[in-house]
């Protein structure tokens, strides 16, 4: 069975649409163009009005591309089915740099999903489980997080850098220090710091 979403849109917003076969996700897109200074949010306009059958609900997810690309988060979610208005795209600026939102630039992506309404019933005692009340983390980590260097984003690029070449000078000192801590005449520690080359160290010191 084939489910049927209505909707309408202003003359000049772009129609949602699966990209690919087998896509659950309809991509949406700004009908505005904005800039969104880097940790600043805001909403943006879709042009698109729906209106979806009793029983389902249209959840607004990030688009992998504008996330991993762009930086870009969503923050609002949940279409009902009893609501008319405009479809509007709250976006929040996680990257270290202001971000423009084109119009017509793809900014999320809307998945159509059946729900069910609850009924719900106090009660003054919970089921046991073997999880109990354990929260966060309570099963443990299962993976190692490791940052990775990405070539849409230079700011990252040049941190790891930097961090990379002060590495590279304390590891070069300490092994200065070793070396002049392990004579015991103060001609042997001359005779070393000569050999390194003192000008060379301020160099590097410098850089």
């Amino acid at each position: 069975m084939t489910l049927t979403i209505k909707y309408k849109k202003e003359p000049d917003a772009v129609s949602p649409s699966y990209a690919y076969e087998g896509d659950a996700g309809l991509d949406l897109f700004s009908n505005e163009e904005k800039i969104l200074p880097q940790n600043y949010r805001a909403t943006i306009k879709t042009g698109l009005y729906f209106e979806i059958p009793e029983g389902y609900v249209g959840l607004v997810w990030d688009k992998g591309s504008t996330s991993l690309k762009k930086g870009l988060h969503t923050m609002s979610g949940v279409l009902d089915s009893n609501y008319r208005g405009e479809l509007k795209v709250v976006l929040v600026n996680l990257s270290s740099r202001p971000i423009k939102i084109g119009k017509g630039m793809k900014v999320a992506q809307l998945l159509i999903q059946k729900v069910e309404n609850a009924v719900l019933k106090e009660v003054s005692n919970l089921s046991e489980t073997e999880r109990g009340e354990k929260a966060f983390g309570s099963s443990g980590l299962s993976y190692n997080p490791v940052l990775t260097e990405s070539e849409d984003n230079p700011e990252i690029k040049e941190n790891i850098g930097k961090k990379e070449k002060r590495k590279e000078k304390d590891d070069y000192l300490s092994e200065i220090k070793e070396e002049l801590s392990r004579p015991k005449s103060k001609t042997s520690r001359r005779k070393i710091a000569l050999k390194r080359g003192l000008k060379e160290i301020k160099r590097k010191i410098k850089k």
